[in-house]
C-alpha cells in the first residue's frame, strides 16, 4: 500500500496497491524452455556413455537439429530457438549453454566479428565450439564433415574463421584459453589420422628417393581459407602426435 501523507495532492486518502502475479501454464503440447532443456539432457544421458565429450557432442547435434538460422534476424534468444525453432548465433550459443549448464559441463560465451560462440571445458581442457557455423547439411568438401568442423577447436584455429578472436585470447584476462585439440571431433573419431597418413605416405616417398628438398600440394588447396586453414591445423596436430 502506498499512501504518501506528505503529498499535498493526496488529500482524499487515495491508496495505491501494487501487486506482482506469477502464473504457471500447464500444457503438455507447449512445454517450458526449462522442461525442453531438462528433457534433452535426460535423453542425452540415456543415449551416451555419460562422458563430457560424448554429452557435449550429443547436445551439439541435438541443438543443430532444433534450429534453422533466422536470416531475418528477428529471433535471438534461447526461448525463441527452442519454441519457434529459429534463431541467430545468439540463439545457438544460448541454447547450447543452457544444455551444458543442465548437464553440469562448464562453458562460456565468446564474441568476435559480430558473432558469438561457445567455449566448453571437457575433461579439464577448454575448447571452442561454433554451432552456428556447424549448422549445415552441405558436403562441398570431400570427406570433411562440415557439420562438425567447428567442434573442439583451439583459439588459434577458431581465429582463422573469426579474426577478432585473436585479440580475445591474447588478453591476459582471457578465461577460456584453448590450446589442446585432444577433444576435437576429427581427432577423436580418427579422421585426422587418416588425413595425416595420406601426407605421411607422400613425404616418405620423397625421403626414400633421398630428395634434399621437396614440396607437397595440399589436398584442400581449393577450399576457402576458413575451411582449409582449420583442417590443415588439425592435420598438423595429428602428424605431430
Amino acid at each position: 500500500m502506498d499512501n504518501d501523507r506528505y503529498d499535498p495532492q493526496n488529500d482524499k486518502g487515495i491508496y495505491y496497491l501494487r501487486t506482482t502475479a506469477e502464473m504457471t501454464v500447464n500444457d503438455a503440447a507447449r512445454p517450458s524452455v526449462t522442461q525442453i532443456v531438462n528433457d534433452a539432457v535426460a535423453q542425452c544421458g540415456q543415449e551416451t556413455d555419460g562422458s563430457e565429450y560424448d554429452m557435449a557432442l550429443w547436445l551439439h547435434d541435438w541443438t543443430l537439429d532444433q534450429l534453422e538460422y533466422d536470416h531475418s534476424l528477428n529471433w535471438c534468444s534461447a526461448e525463441s530457438g527452442l519454441t519457434r525453432h529459429q534463431g541467430t548465433c545468439e540463439s545457438y550459443q544460448r541454447i547450447y549453454s543452457k544444455l551444458l549448464d543442465a548437464a553440469g559441463i562448464a562453458n562460456g560465451r565468446i564474441t568476435g566479428n559480430g558473432h558469438t560462440w561457445n567455449a566448453v571445458k571437457i575433461d579439464g581442457k577448454w575448447c571452442q565450439m561454433d554451432l552456428t557455423w556447424d549448422d549445415t547439411n552441405d558436403n562441398w568438401y570431400g570427406d570433411l564433415d562440415q557439420r562438425h568442423l567447428y567442434f573442439g577447436l583451439t583459439d588459434e584455429l577458431m581465429a582463422i574463421a573469426h579474426s577478432d578472436h585473436t585479440a580475445n585470447y591474447q588478453k591476459g584476462s582471457y578465461a577460456y584459453r584453448s590450446t589442446d585439440l585432444s577433444n576435437n571431433y576429427f581427432v577423436r573419431n580418427g579422421k585426422a589420422d587418416e588425413w595425416a597418413e595420406k601426407y605421411a605416405d607422400r613425404i616418405q616417398e620423397h625421403l626414400n628417393a633421398k630428395e634434399e628438398s621437396f614440396s607437397i600440394d595440399a589436398d584442400n588447396q581449393s577450399f576457402p581459407p576458413s575451411i582449409s586453414g582449420i583442417q590443415n591445423g588439425i592435420v598438423a596436430h595429428a602428424m605431430n602426435c
